[in-house]
């Protein structure tokens, strides 16, 4: 889901575990006839229902320790750099004292999601507020 948004720019917009094929180590998503762009202004609901569905899925059938579906909508939109960059430009201000904080995006208010090169981590509870709005708005549970 994560590959898809990021590299593909897509959200299935239906995912469930039927989905998704297993093979050869790889889980493989079918059905995409449906997609959206990551930009598409219901982006973020169509992809708040998949992390509900797989999720759930995956907590029925026992698997230990399953994000919830907060938890995955998160991890999948969050910069896959963000981390890393974060780690490296702390690193670089803390040895000239300067602040990166310029360098940072907004969040977007269209669909919900950041919109960055760069995950700015003080605002991650407004973030995560925007996201269970979201959820709320849309009528999954979190």
């Amino acid at each position: 889901m994560r590959r898809m948004y990021w590299d593909a720019q897509l959200v299935h917009g239906d995912l469930s575990a039927y989905n998704m094929l297993y093979a050869d180590r790889t889980v493989w998503i079918v059905d995409v006839s449906q997609a959206v762009l990551n930009t598409h202004p219901e982006a973020a609901t169509f992809l708040l229902r998949d992390c509900r569905n797989v999720a759930g899925f995956f907590t029925d059938v026992g698997v230990p320790d399953v994000m919830s579906p907060l938890e995955l909508f998160v991890f999948i939109t969050a910069d896959p750099g963000a981390m890393a960059l974060q780690v490296l430009t702390e690193d670089a201000t803390a040895d000239d004292g300067a602040s990166d904080a310029g360098n940072r995006g907004e969040l977007s208010e269209e669909g919900g999601f950041p919109q960055h090169d760069l995950l700015d981590y003080s605002r991650i509870d407004e973030f995560v507020a925007k996201v269970v709005r979201l959820f709320a708005q849309s009528g999954l549970n979190c």
